[in-house]
C-alpha cells in the first residue's frame, strides 16, 4: 500500500512539474514600476529591471516607448542598455517602429562612455526592436564587438528588428548572432534624438 501511494505521489508532483507555465513579465513607460511585473499596471519602466526578475523561459512583454535608461555590464566595463542574460523572450507588443532600445555613443562613436543597445546570451530571444545609437569600446574582449547587439553565439537570436546606426571595433550593427528578418543601416548619427519619442 504504502509503494502504490508513494507512486501516486510521484506522479502528482511529475504532473504539477510538467504543467508550470512560463511566467509573462511587462514593460511600460507607463508602469507603477511593482515587481514581479506581472500586469501592465504594475510593469517595470525599464526592460532591464524586468529581465532580472524573469527566469529562464518567461516572456517579457514591452510596450511602445524610447527605452533609453536602465543596463547592465555583462563583460568588462561597458554596459548594455538590455542585457538577456538567461533563456528568456524579449518581445515588443507592437513592433520597431514603436520601439526602441536607445544606447549611446561617446560622444562620436566608441570610447568609455559609450554604452551597446542589447546582449543576447545563447536560447535568448530579442524580437520586435528597433536597436540605434549603440557603440562599444574601441579594444578589449566582449566590449568592441557589436554595438547594437552582441550575441554569446548563434545560439542567440534576434528577430524582426532594426538595427540602426551603431559602432564597434568590430560588427557595428551586430556580432555573432542569429538573425531573422532583421535590416541593419548604418548612418553617421542615430536617426531618431534621443529625448523623442517614436510614435
Amino acid at each position: 500500500m504504502k509503494l502504490i501511494l508513494r507512486g501516486i505521489a510521484l506522479i502528482l508532483v511529475s504532473s504539477a512539474a510538467l504543467c508550470t507555465q512560463a511566467a509573462e513579465l511587462f514593460v511600460s513607460p507607463a508602469g507603477q514600476s511593482v515587481p514581479p511585473y506581472a500586469s501592465w499596471s504594475d510593469a517595470a519602466t525599464t526592460i532591464q529591471d524586468a529581465i532580472d526578475a524573469a527566469s529562464a523561459g518567461d516572456v517579457v512583454w514591452v510596450t511602445n516607448g524610447f527605452y533609453a535608461t536602465g543596463g547592465k555590464v555583462t563583460a568588462g566595463d561597458l554596459t548594455n542598455r538590455v542585457a538577456l542574460d538567461k533563456a528568456v523572450t524579449v518581445q515588443s507588443v507592437n513592433g520597431p517602429l514603436v520601439t526602441v532600445i536607445q544606447g549611446a555613443w561617446d560622444p562620436a562613436t566608441n570610447g568609455p562612455l559609450a554604452i551597446r543597445c542589447a546582449w543576447v546570451t545563447n536560447g535568448a530571444l530579442l524580437q520586435g526592436f528597433t536597436l540605434q545609437g549603440g557603440a562599444t569600446r574601441t579594444v578589449g574582449t566582449g566590449v568592441a564587438n557589436g554595438g547594437g547587439v552582441f550575441c554569446t553565439s548563434t545560439g542567440a537570436t534576434v528577430a524582426n528588428c532594426l538595427i540602426l546606426s551603431n559602432a564597434a571595433a568590430s560588427g557595428g550593427g551586430a556580432y555573432q548572432a542569429t538573425l531573422n528578418n532583421c535590416l541593419i543601416i548604418t548612418s553617421i548619427r542615430p536617426l531618431v534624438p534621443q529625448h523623442q519619442l517614436v510614435m
